[in-house]
């Protein structure tokens, strides 16, 4: 048993932990909770106000470790069930020194609280109902997002839209699986006539099922980003580029080949997604020492790069080098980037498109800016496939994804037992299972959903 599961069975305690990032500030705020934060908080913080110490509001006042005033901070109580754990809850704000946050925790612990564990708040929310797991991971992708798209879809877990979705899901499969369980448990009683024909029900929710799977690429792309190399033979412009991207001096250029050594790597947004756009080692075969292993670096991030920039000088005609790029690069997604747009071409177009089949050029001039913003708008269209109007609620974490295609897959082999006239217990075990994977998502208790189902909507107790 690790240190947190081992704290799930100590519910009753009091917890405390700041809850602004560590550092110095102009204030600081420490959250307490559990059963025991009220009276700790009488015990050590002594308002200075003249009116009584009412529930949601700011009170001025004093913490003491002994005799040796720590700080005049605020503090304000939230009762149970309305807080952010569901337990009472109070909130300190004090002056932002690392000292200060320090000895207020020092004085809390000593009054009885302990420390709280990285998440533990917002566990204690779970258990006590303020949140479910999907709102919980929303909040946890809303404090570190980095992007637009990011945020958005951070926003939408922690108002409860996958929540929502997944309970109707859930609840729609309840009613049809307590329509089964009654058929042959209780054959004399009366049940819900869309109870009676599961099939085309089921049929409706797996095509839901479908529309939130399909989401998933996207939703990846959201939470993980992608990473877009740049690769070429030297002198191409392949830092140039990525200083133009970045909008900053990011990789040194100079006219010197061989000058990127190391794999060089800076964040930018296309589309409301992190894009890792990575600059490399120029590729020619007859480099020796660090620059051979420089150039292996750079074949390594080709092979995991999710979108090739493979890079031409449009100034000079075509070398072995500049065949032999395309070649590592085995095409796949990439797009082939022709620089030096404002000076003379020299690139031989017959022997261009041998060399890029299919694949999009653009042409750009990493000195004057040109052709940039179409080279942006080429790989937004890459990445996305397409997609420009991505669905409401979409699914970014890997275990979302995993839990509704195996209870898509259990939908599936509950309709195939019912067309083909198999038991209805066989499709019964398969509408739990499928039930109970779309539970992992939320959490919860299934049995207690589905006998409140049963006993609610189908009268037994008659």
């Amino acid at each position: 048993m690790n240190e947190f599961e081992g704290a799930i069975y100590l519910r009753e305690d009091t917890i405390c932990a700041p809850f602004t990032p560590p550092g110095r500030g102009a204030m600081s705020a420490i959250r307490l909770s559990g059963p025991e934060a009220f009276p700790i908080t009488d015990s050590v913080f002594h308002p200075t106000g003249t009116g009584p110490f009412e529930d949601r509001q700011l009170h001025i006042g004093e913490l003491k470790s002994g005799n040796e005033l720590i700080d005049k901070p605020l503090a304000a109580r939230f009762p149970a069930p309305n807080s952010f754990t569901g337990e009472d809850v109070v909130e300190f704000h004090v002056h932002g020194s690392p000292f200060v946050v320090q000895s207020v925790l020092e004085i809390l612990v000593n009054a009885g609280a302990r420390e709280a564990l990285p998440g533990e708040f917002s566990f204690r929310a779970y258990i006590n109902g303020r949140m479910d797991l999907t709102q919980a991971e929303g909040l946890s992708d809303l404090i570190n997002s980095r992007t637009h798209a990011q945020h958005q879809a951070a926003i939408s877990h922690l108002a409860g839209g996958l929540r929502e979705r997944i309970s109707g899901l859930r609840e729609g499969l309840l009613k049809v699986l307590a329509g089964i369980e009654v058929t042959f448990d209780h054959p004399g009683e009366a049940v819900e006539a869309e109870s009676m024909e599961p099939l085309p029900l089921i049929i409706g929710f797996r095509r839901e099922l479908d529309e939130l799977i399909a989401t998933y690429e996207r939703g990846r792309l959201v939470r993980e980003g992608f990473r877009s190399g740049i690769f070429g033979r030297p002198n191409v412009g392949k830092s140039s580029l990525l200083n133009r991207l970045v909008g900053r001096t990011r990789a040194i250029v100079a006219d010197e080949p061989g000058t990127t050594r190391d794999v060089i790597e800076a964040p930018i947004e296309i589309g409301g997604i992190e894009m890792k756009i990575i600059d490399t080692a120029g590729l020619r075969h007859d480099a020796t020492g660090i620059e051979a292993i420089g150039q292996e670096m750079a074949r390594e991030e080709m092979r995991g790069a999710d979108i090739k920039l493979l890079m031409l000088d449009g100034n000079e005609e075509l070398t072995q080098d500049d065949r032999e790029v395309f070649s590592d690069a085995s095409h796949g997604n990439s797009i082939v980037v022709l620089n030096k747009s404002d000076l003379p071409q020299c690139v031989d177009v017959n022997i261009l498109n041998e060399l890029t089949g299919s694949l999009p050029v653009v042409q750009i001039s990493c000195k004057t800016g040109e052709g940039i913003d179409e080279l942006i708008d080429t790989i937004q269209r890459r990445i996305l496939s397409g997609d420009e109007s991505p669905a409401d609620i979409i699914i970014t974490a890997s275990r979302h994804h995993t839990a509704l295609v195996s209870a898509n897959k259990m939908l599936q082999n509950a309709s195939d037992a019912l067309s083909e006239g198999t038991p209805m217990d066989i499709a019964a075990l398969e509408l739990r299972a499928a039930i109970e994977k779309l539970q992992v998502i939320t959490g919860g208790d299934f049995s207690e959903d589905l006998y409140s189902t049963i006993f609610a909507g189908f009268c037994l107790g008659k």
